[in-house]
């Protein structure tokens, strides 16, 4: 089995990053693959959406495709495709799929928090309050990415804290664990050129950055001048290539404003790709009440999602 995956994933790779070239109709050649016995389902559904995308001329999944082959770098598409969809979508979900048929659990994704230490104070923070001792070790984060390769997970998810406060033990490990996809949440300030032109080149890391909407909701929680240190790390991870999304707390005051198609936009013409939501609860720092968005807005926004 684990030969099969290396065969395919040695031919497909390569056909597939040739074929985000950012057009539509370039995608149909990975059709090519539907004709080998692939024994993922995630990869046969994967060919069967894409499929239905481009017989119906480009669905949401083609042009989310198209969108990654226009945003990214050579190395970022690379990245994507071996580590994220391969190493995790394929060779790590037979292995979790193994294990759990032995009587174990295992997740299919795993999130760490290797510091609560910030150089922000925002409003609302839910992990404000938390002990900013015992941060996790570069050997400690080094024992845990392996254990979670021999488990099937090839997907990590690093949030905090701020964990580019430990920007030079991560970047020595996701070197290290290339065949390693992560996805770092990050209030965005600290994503200075070098840091970006290191993610460009390893090609395994995605972040999301922290906003409350525009400029107004941003800085109002999270600080004066916030806003536009976000955008500017947005600028440069866009001309290096490096894919990212951002996260966004939905409150009582600024749920219209990040539900607005307005703020979509703008947050696609900056070159954002995906993006998280997250309500607003009243623990850590200062836990307003007011700010816990209504059942309405809270259905309202769920629509809108």
């Amino acid at each position: 089995m684990f030969l099969t995956q290396e065969i395919i994933k040695t031919l497909a790779v390569p056909s597939l990053s040739r074929c985000l070239t950012g057009e539509i109709q370039d995608l149909r050649r990975l059709l090519i693959l539907e004709k080998t016995p692939f024994p993922s389902p995630l990869l046969r559904a994967f060919l069967k959406r894409l499929s239905r995308d481009l017989d119906e001329g480009g669905g949401v999944f083609a042009n989310l495709l198209a969108r990654i082959g226009r945003l990214a770098n050579p190395v970022a598409r690379r990245r994507l495709i071996r580590n994220l969809f391969f190493h995790w979508g394929v060779r790590g979900a037979s292995l979790r799929i193994r294990i759990r048929n032995s009587g174990k659990w295992v997740p299919f994704v795993v999130t760490m928090s290797p510091t609560m230490r910030c150089n922000l104070q925002c409003r609302g923070c839910y992990s404000g309050l938390y002990s900013k001792q015992g941060e996790l070790s570069e050997t400690e984060l080094d024992r845990l990415f392996t254990e979670c390769k021999n488990m099937g997970d090839y997907f990590v998810v690093l949030t905090g804290g701020e964990p580019y406060l430990l920007k030079d033990s991560l970047l020595r490990l996701f070197r290290k664990h290339n065949d390693m996809y992560f996805l770092t949440f990050t209030n965005g300030t600290m994503l200075d050129e070098p840091l970006v032109d290191e993610l460009a080149r390893l090609g395994n890391v995605a972040p999301a950055l922290s906003l409350e909407g525009f400029e107004a909701e941003t800085d109002r929680r999270r600080g004066a001048g916030v806003h536009a240190r976000v955008l500017q790390s947005m600028d440069l991870l866009r001309s290096r290539g490096v894919l990212f999304g951002i996260s966004v707390t939905y409150s009582s005051d600024n749920v219209d404003v990040l539900t607005d198609d307005r703020f979509i936009e703008s947050m696609m013409e900056r070159g954002v790709l995906f993006a998280w939501y997250f309500m607003f609860l009243p623990v850590g720092k200062d836990p307003v009440l007011e700010l816990v968005p209504t059942p309405e807005q809270r259905i309202r926004c769920g629509r809108r999602v």
